[in-house]
């Protein structure tokens, strides 16, 4: 009885383990409808590259994760850039990711229900066309915000203030105002729905968590170990 106890004590500790690593992070899930409307550049060739291409068949999407599911009853809340472990979008000629050294995300402010489901959002993301720090004197950027009826996206956007700290977030080198030249360009949908959905992802284990597993696969092995044992010598 001990053995078999030992076990699912060592069983127990596995699961409890695996789930505490389920509750830590929450990915999301944005896709915008395609734009209604776009902005080419008027030069040709552009005076500063990159200058692409926006198209009507082009839409945003990607997903967003943080360090844990957003809370019940936010109002226009700002989410701290430290609880935003990873994102990636793309929105036709840009990608935005978190690993990224040019991106960035200025803000994340979300509105929830009792439930903790999304009724509202304001998010947007930066891509600087050179790092901000390494010789960039034109300042150039790409640019994505998504709300709930709207997506507005801009290229070779030309950046007249900052770079700075979000008032928003504590995020760095973000551009706090956004220009508008011949060699950049622009889209938006204005009444289209841009989806926010909770999609769950496998977790993964922290240190501590695999050093709890660890332990109970021990344990279990150890068990198995002395039945065995005991098994032979009666």
């Amino acid at each position: 009885m001990m053995h078999a106890a030992a076990i699912l004590f060592a069983l127990l500790l596995v699961n409890l383990s695996v789930g505490q690593a389920a509750a830590q992070t929450t990915r999301y899930v944005l896709t915008s409808e395609d734009y209604t409307a776009v902005l080419n550049t008027a030069a040709t060739p552009c005076d500063l590259a990159p200058c692409p291409t926006l198209t009507t068949n082009m839409k945003a999407q990607g997903s967003i994760t943080f360090s844990a599911p957003l809370a019940p009853n936010l109002s226009s809340t700002s989410i701290p850039t430290s609880q935003v472990v990873a994102y990636h979008f793309e929105d036709g000629v840009t990608t935005y990711d978190k690993s990224d050294s040019r991106s960035r995300n200025p803000y994340v402010i979300v509105t929830t229900d009792g439930a903790g489901v999304v009724t509202d959002f304001s998010i947007a993301f930066h891509r600087w066309n050179v790092a901000p720090g390494t010789g960039d004197v034109t300042g150039r950027l790409a640019f994505l915000d998504l709300r709930p009826t709207s997506v507005n996206v801009l290229a070779n956007s030309p950046c007249t203030a900052g770079p700075t700290t979000s008032a928003f977030n504590g995020e760095t080198d973000i551009c706090a105002g956004l220009g508008f030249g011949d060699d950049t360009v622009a889209s938006q949908n204005i009444g289209g729905a841009v989806s926010f959905v909770l999609a769950p992802i496998a977790p993964v284990p922290t240190l501590t968590e695999w050093a709890m597993i660890l332990l109970g696969l021990m344990l279990a092995g150890g068990a198995v170990v002395m039945i065995q044992q005991r098994r032979v010598m009666v």
